[in-house]
């Protein structure tokens, strides 16, 4: 669980790699600088004809990583950021963690994260999302990829499966929640609600890269997809959450405009009718055309949940300085809980880490399990390099 805090000699098209990340043995922190980076939807190993491609979570997760590859185009692997992986279990992350060691060198890997929860597709163990530099070109700020075999492994087949986002400007828009008498109806009543934050940013749905809702129970996923798939062309990812009969929706946007160099690299927006708080932002949006993507973080107590928190700060705090940021331009954050000791200390701590003014956008859900045996708590953090003094 020790993190090893050399930058990565490894570099290529604007992306440096920093330290190794807990249990992964993947990069601790990447940072892009001044490139395209492209977003993929969700997708999960089934066949065009029913069912799913292997029956194992190694098996599954070999099938995903070579059909996202080839979607990406020529040397994917190496310009791949950031790997997010949904599981059935703790077991099935162990087996993935075996399959990326096999695929990649260490000093090629990017940052990946790992969450625990039931899947919308019978049979899978496995589904994934992922960003990565670009090698393509074109100047469009936003440009959504139709990919044929890409889209019939995702929930939405419709739309397209890959969002290429040039750099500048991102606004990040926490998990919102709206009730309903069924997912569906909580769902629209969601998007409305997004919609309202969307334009008092001058934006609409139109601006959105990526929609990533939390979900229970998953046999209503699909529904919800369908809902969001109505107004938004473009990748979609689910995770389940233990509130059953609620959807909670987070957005991720471009902000029209080049990229500004402000004196502050993050802007923390509270939208009218909400409330501000000193441990999240309902919106963040970045200045600047470099990001920095963490892997998933662990703590290395092995006693209490509640011990883990201050360890995987202290550990954020370390990835983040050689990379160039720290904990005062944090963009986002989503934080995976599996106890209610853990998800208590989170709470109690974070004030002691944020700037009251600062703190990222976030959502936090409560999970069957992080992807670690024995861990309750994992933190998945985008950041951005801090101005230069």
């Amino acid at each position: 669980m020790v993190l090893l805090l050399w930058p990565s000699a490894a570099r290529a098209e604007g992306l440096s790699r920093f330290g190794v990340g807990p249990c992964s043995g993947s990069s601790g922190a990447v940072r892009v600088d001044d490139v395209p980076l492209v977003f993929s939807t969700q997708v999960f190993p089934q066949l065009e004809t029913g069912g799913v491609a292997a029956s194992s979570a190694r098996e599954q997760a070999e099938f995903l990583l070579s059909r996202v590859e080839s979607a990406l185009g020529e040397g994917a692997a190496s310009r791949i950021v950031k790997w997010n992986f949904c599981v059935t279990s703790d077991e099935a992350a162990t087996e993935v963690r075996g399959v990326l060691d096999q695929r990649y060198a260490g000093s090629e890997r990017g940052a990946v994260s790992f969450v625990v929860g039931q899947l919308p597709r019978a049979g899978a163990h496995v589904a994934l999302d992922v960003v990565a530099v670009d090698a393509g070109t074109g100047s469009a700020r936003l440009d959504r990829r139709e990919h044929e075999s890409l889209q019939k492994l995702s929930l939405n087949p419709g739309n397209p499966p890959l969002c290429r986002v040039m750099p500048g400007s991102l606004v990040f828009v926490a998990g919102q929640a709206e009730a309903g008498n069924s997912i569906a109806e909580a769902t629209r009543s969601t998007l409305r609600s997004l919609d309202a934050t969307l334009q008092h940013l001058g934006l609409s749905f139109a601006d959105v890269i990526s929609v990533r809702s939390f979900v229970s129970p998953m046999d209503q996923a699909e529904a919800a997809v369908a809902e969001i798939q109505k107004i938004h062309r473009g990748p979609q990812s689910v995770v389940e959450w233990l509130a059953p009969g609620t959807i909670e929706i987070e957005l991720l946007a471009v902000s029209p405009g080049p990229a500004l160099e402000p004196a502050e690299r993050v802007e923390y927006i509270t939208p009218p009718g909400m409330q501000a708080s000193a441990v999240f932002s309902r919106v963040s949006r970045t200045h600047g055309p470099s990001l920095i993507f963490v892997s998933g973080l662990y703590g290395t107590s092995e006693r209490s949940g509640g011990e883990e928190v201050p360890q995987i700060f202290a550990n954020l705090e370390q990835l983040l300085k050689p990379a160039g940021g720290n904990l005062r331009n944090l963009a986002k954050a989503t934080y995976y809980v599996s106890t209610d000791d853990s998800s208590a200390r989170l709470n109690e701590l974070r004030p002691k880490y944020y700037d009251p003014q600062r703190p990222p956008a976030a959502s936090k859900a409560v999970v069957r399990g992080t992807g670690v045996p024995g861990k309750t708590v994992t933190l998945d953090m985008i950041a951005v390099p801090a101005p230069r003094e």
